[in-house]
């Protein structure tokens, strides 16, 4: 073989010969694998691979629903509502798609279009609590009500990755972490290699300090007998899911410790209780000699994908003895069937609530409680449907007064995991009360403990403005506080159209607080008596708006919270000065910017959509039947005084191109003096004149070139050429204007 032409073909049917099965095994592979790490909760991996999926087949909406579920199970909850809205496209979708979106626009803080699609999914379902979170939405205000009573601060103990679920233990707090300790191997979780969660310990609460978060780039320390910012807008991160077996960081080594200017050093509490693997949430006895905590007995595979689908959790007890825990034993539960995980024990040491998937529960995890006679726990009880739903609920602490506090994301809330508090009672039956903010934001807010004279605790979130993860706040409550709410909605002036994504200010001297509007406009802030703000607005493309709101001479004791409507009107700015903004934003260093573009052309609208003007064969005038749309250009150029006009003439491919040059530049010529004749001044209008070649024949059309017989106009404003950034130039889809006699003559040509 020693044609070198017949020996490179040889080499290239082999190749495929023995390659090209295994590239559609590939792509089969692919959905497997993703399926298969879906459904061990390796989700970033799962998503990687769904990805890959759709650069094939992008409007599959299996692979786009399970994206935007990665996504959602990430707290990627921005990237899981655009996916998601490409779903909503699709047929025949799961009816969880529906519930899943609604939440994922709860935790983008869009209530009322999360009530509709909790409303389509109730009617799906007939889920009687879907219904009831719908209905919560209409009136969001509810969940600000006691935002006065409540102060939080950021705490002083938190690392650059997960730290949450505290608990007290003697005058201390012990927590859950997955920092790296220094100078010692503690062992690193495959899925993601970070290191396993393990018990740290303060040994003084004293010790903590709370930071005040004025806003993203000021901290100010302050210990705990300070007041403290009910701040919940804060930086985004990637955060757990707090599922009950799922564990889910990212990890930043170039970063040990927050980035707080005050850190309170928190040692591992035990090295008999921290293992190689995941430590979990724990509970004490009240005399602290006795320990109940959480444990993940087997690693996951870096895969997942092994012969055991998932490790389950389990809860372990251990006494101590001479300062060492000991007599280790589990819990009598246990299972591999199922896991059991989060022990809270009772104030007076006799029964102890956890949570477990385990079978005939309400949904993915539910509440128990047993209760300890006669020297063993009891058969677990489930505390039922009004306080278990088809969501999750978990992180069980029962306080000094006997109230039940826990976490879910299946009772009306914020969004994600919120904190919820009932009275116990022998049926479960009292009401169960959302906290609300600032306690509860639209992410996971879990692991809230109280101490023994209820004015002040700890809590545990992933809101935004958490260093990289879970983090642990500290907050105070007074009953005495008046509770007050702004809010109201941002207006385009001289209407009642809403606006979408402007940026609200609360300022008192300094920020106090910022959020973005909903669909319809609509913003709401938690105030205080005895102070002025100044509320202000901002949006691309219109002028900024402010107004003064004063609660110095408001009553303060009142039962009822005292709500403010204010609204601000916003003026449309000058298209000039909005492509401006565009330019020096976004286009200057990043042209291929989609989003950038798209909002841009939002701006416009359909004022800048002109239609062709369309020739006869051989001539240049311009018919009758595209008059209007001459005269749209000329009061456009006059509307705004800086465009500038680019005329784009072209001819079919009937004649040789020598002539079709000469007809394309008759026909620019003649709308370019036209235009001049009715008042446009020539320095802002310029042509091209194309031949046959750079035609776009539309075969379809009842004349297959009359599309080619046409001239396109451009609008061009602060260098953007809006046109055709926009795609408003008709394409050969549009149906064409056909002209029809008038009796009249059309003008001759010269």
């Amino acid at each position: 073989m020693n044609n070198p032409q017949i020996k490179a073909l040889y080499v290239l049917l082999l190749w495929l010969f023995v390659f090209y099965p295994k590239i559609n095994f590939g792509q089969g592979y692919r959905l497997k694998s993703a399926r298969q790490h879906f459904a061990v909760g390796n989700y970033s991996v799962a998503s990687e691979y769904y990805k890959t999926l759709l650069e094939k087949e992008p409007e599959n909406v299996y692979y786009l629903n399970k994206l935007a579920e990665c996504y959602k199970e990430l707290a990627e909850y921005r990237k899981a509502e655009e996916t998601f809205s490409k779903v909503l496209k699709g047929e025949n979708l799961p009816d969880d798609y529906y519930l899943h979106f609604a939440q994922v626009l709860a935790n983008n803080k869009k209530y009322r279009q999360s009530k509709a699609m909790y409303e389509v999914y109730a009617k799906l379902k007939k889920d009687v609590l879907a219904e009831l979170i719908a209905t919560k939405y209409d009136n969001v205000e509810e969940f600000y009500a006691n935002s006065n009573k409540f102060k939080i601060g950021i705490t002083s103990i938190n690392s650059s990755l997960s730290d949450f679920s505290p608990m007290f233990y003697n005058q201390g707090l012990v927590f859950i972490s997955n920092r790296r300790p220094p100078l010692l191997n503690t062992g690193i979780d495959a899925r993601d290699d970070t290191p396993y969660l393990d018990y740290y310990f303060v040994r003084d609460t004293s010790r903590i300090y709370i930071e005040a978060i004025r806003n993203s780039n000021s901290w100010n320390i302050v210990n705990t007998a300070t007041t403290y910012s009910n701040d919940d807008l804060t930086k985004e991160t990637s955060n757990d899911s707090k599922t009950l077996g799922g564990i889910k960081n990212v990890f930043d080594d170039t970063t040990q410790f927050s980035k707080c200017l005050v850190h309170t050093p928190a040692p591992p509490f035990s090295s008999a209780l921290n293992t190689q693997y995941h430590e979990g949430p724990m509970s004490f006895t009240p005399n602290f000699d006795t320990i109940y905590f959480t444990r993940n007995t087997e690693p996951p595979s870096k895969s997942g994908l092994g012969k055991k689908k998932s490790s389950q959790l389990k809860i372990y007890w251990a006494t101590i003895n001479h300062n060492k825990w000991t007599e280790m034993g589990e819990f009598p539960f246990n299972t591999n069937d199922f896991s059991c995980g989060h022990p809270a024990m009772t104030p007076d040491g006799k029964s102890i609530y956890f949570v477990s998937n385990m079978a005939g529960g309400f949904g993915g995890t539910d509440i128990y409680r047993t209760d300890f006679e006669n020297g063993h726990w009891l058969v677990p009880r489930n505390l039922g449907d009004n306080i278990n739903t088809n969501g999750n609920e978990m992180f069980p602490y029962i306080d000094q007064a006997g109230s039940l506090f826990f976490a879910s994301d299946g009772h009306p809330g914020l969004g994600g995991l919120d904190v919820f508090q009932t009275e116990i009672s022998s049926d479960y039956s009292l009401p169960v009360k959302n906290l609300g903010n600032p306690i509860n934001s639209s992410y996971d807010d879990f692991g809230l403990i109280y101490d023994n004279q209820h004015s002040q605790g700890y809590f545990s979130s992933n809101r935004m403005r958490g260093v990289y993860d879970d983090d642990i706040y500290h907050f105070s409550y007074s009953s005495n506080e008046q509770s007050v709410i702004v809010r109201g909605n941002i207006y385009e002036d001289g209407t009642r159209n809403g606006i979408n994504k402007a940026v609200v200010y609360l300022k008192n001297g300094s920020e106090v607080d910022s959020s973005l509007t909903d669909i319809n406009g609509y913003y709401i802030f938690p105030i205080e008596t005895g102070k002025q703000y100044l509320i202000s607005a901002v949006r691309k493309g219109y002028s900024e708006s402010e107004i003064m709101v004063s609660t110095l001479n408001m009553k303060r004791g009142l039962l009822q919270t005292i709500i403010v409507d204010t609204s601000l009107y916003l003026v449309k700015k000058p298209i000039e000065e909005q492509l401006s903004e565009f330019d020096d934003y976004e286009f200057k260093n990043a042209l291929n910017n989609v989003a950038a573009i798209k909002a841009m052309c939002d701006t416009l609208g359909n004022e800048f959509h002109i239609g062709n003007i369309y020739f006869d064969i051989n001539k240049y005038f311009v018919r009758t039947v595209d008059q209007p749309e001459l005269t749209k250009v000329v009061k456009l150029l006059k509307k705004y005084k800086t465009a500038q006009l680019l005329i784009s003439a072209h001819t079919d491919t009937k004649n040789a191109s020598d002539y079709n040059i000469l007809l394309s530049k008759k026909r620019a010529l003649t709308l370019y003096y036209s235009l001049i004749s009715r008042g446009i001044r020539k320095e802002r209008i310029n042509y091209e004149f194309r031949n046959e070649t750079m035609g776009n024949i539309d075969e379809g059309s009842p004349d297959k070139n009359q599309y080619s017989r046409r001239a396109e106009f451009y609008i061009i404003l602060n260098g953007i050429n809006v046109t055709k950034s926009c795609h408003l130039v008709p394409g050969p889809e549009t149906p064409i204007p056909q002209q029809t006699s008038t009796g009249k003559k059309e003008p001759k040509e010269k």
